[in-house]
C-alpha cells in the first residue's frame, strides 16, 4: 500500500534489505515494477534477467540515462562523473574513453601487475593479524583489508600509487567512505521531497564536507599529473585522460571537453 507523501517504497518489512523485498514482491507482481518514492518520484524496478538484459542491453540508449537525486547531486559534484552524469555526448566520450584506457593498460598487463601489487599490499597486513593472539581466538573484521585492497587498486589504476595500511591517505579516505555510508547510505530525504534540499540537515553538511575532502584529494592527484604529464610515458589512466583531453582540444570539434579530467 501507498502511504501519503512517503509513496509505497517503504511498504516492505523493516528487517528486510530493499532488493529482497523487491525479489518477494516480483513472484506477485512480475518483474517490473513501478514505486512510488516520495509525492515526485516515480522509480521503475526490473528484477529478473531478462528484463534487464531488454532494458540495457537490447534498448542500452533508451535506458542510458540518470535519475536526478540530490544525494547524488552532492556526491558526483553536480553529476559531472561517469556514474552520475546524464546520457549525453560528453558522457559517451567518457565511456569511449575509459573503455580505451582499460584496453590500453591490459595490452601492456598492467591491470595483472597491479592486481598483484594490490594483493600484495594486503598480505602483510593479514600476516600480521592472523599471529596475534586475540584475533586467533576471536577472528577480525576483515573489512578494512578488502577496504584497502579495492583502494589500492583504483588508486593504482587511476594515479599508479599503492598504499600501505597504515597510511593517513588511506586511513583519512577510508574513514571519508565509513562516514559517507553510515549517514548517507539509504539516500536523503531531498531525494524523495526535493523542498527538503533548501533546508540543510546535519547530514547533508557531513556528507558535503567529505565530498569537499575527497574531491580536494582527486583535485591534487590530477594537478600532479598534468605537471609531469608525458605523453611518452603513460602510467595510467589519469594520464590516459589527460591525453584524451588535450587531443580534444587539438580539434575543433562539436563538443567541448575542457573539463573531461
Amino acid at each position: 500500500h501507498s502511504w501519503p507523501l512517503l509513496g509505497n517504497a517503504f511498504s516492505g518489512p523493516k528487517n528486510k534489505k530493499m532488493y529482497q523485498t523487491l525479489m518477494e514482491w516480483s513472484k506477485e507482481f512480475g518483474p517490473v515494477i513501478t514505486l512510488s518514492v516520495g509525492p515526485f518520484v516515480n522509480v521503475v524496478t526490473l528484477n529478473d534477467i531478462e528484463s534487464i538484459r531488454e532494458a540495457f542491453v537490447r534498448k542500452g540508449n533508451e535506458f542510458a540515462g540518470r535519475p536526478k537525486f540530490y544525494s547524488a547531486e552532492i556526491t558526483s559534484d553536480n553529476y559531472s562523473d561517469i556514474a552520475a552524469a546524464d546520457f549525453s555526448p560528453q558522457w559517451k566520450f567518457l565511456r569511449k574513453t575509459a573503455a580505451g584506457a582499460f584496453k590500453h593498460f591490459a595490452s601492456r598487463n598492467q591491470v595483472e601487475e597491479l592486481s598483484r601489487k594490490s594483493f600484495r599490499s594486503i598480505t602483510s597486513s593479514i600476516d600480521q593479524k592472523v599471529v596475534d593472539k586475540d584475533v586467533q581466538r576471536h577472528g577480525f573484521d576483515p573489512e578494512e583489508t578488502l577496504a584497502l585492497l579495492v583502494f589500492n587498486t583504483v588508486a593504482g589504476l587511476c594515479f599508479n600509487k599503492i598504499y600501505d595500511p597504515q597510511d593517513k591517505v588511506f586511513q583519512h579516505i577510508h574513514q571519508l567512505f565509513v562516514d559517507l555510508i553510515k549517514v548517507g547510505g539509504n539516500g536523503l530525504v531531498a531525494d524523495y521531497i526535493p523542498i527538503f534540499r533548501y533546508f540543510p540537515t546535519s547530514t547533508v553538511r557531513i556528507i558535503k564536507r567529505a565530498m569537499e575532502d575527497f574531491l580536494g584529494f582527486i583535485e591534487k592527484e590530477i594537478t600532479e599529473h598534468k605537471e609531469e604529464f608525458d605523453a611518452d610515458h603513460m602510467n595510467d589512466l589519469t594520464d590516459y585522460l589527460i591525453y584524451e583531453q588535450k587531443q580534444s582540444l587539438d580539434h575543433q570539434g562539436q563538443h567541448d571537453f575542457s573539463d573531461l579530467v
